[in-house]
């Protein structure tokens, strides 16, 4: 009987674990965005337009980390 109630104790804390990475990818996410919109305001247009035509020749930081599944 022990086991059935140590397995419910693990999936509830693992479903609150799940919950709190979920919630610090979304303000990691959100802070990101944040960083990017500060960066846009205040970058001169035509720094940005040489930065985004040597982002699309070449692979500077374009991947976004590991897919969240769920």
């Amino acid at each position: 009987m022990t086991t059935g109630k140590c397995s419910m104790t693990n999936a509830s804390n693992s479903s609150r674990l799940l919950k709190t990475l979920r919630t610090l990818a979304d303000t990691m996410l959100r802070l990101s965005m944040a960083a990017v919109g500060a960066f846009l305001q205040f970058t001169p247009k035509e720094t940005l337009c040489s930065v985004l035509q040597e982002g699309s020749t070449g692979n500077v930081g374009t991947s976004s980390g590991p897919e969240n599944p769920g």
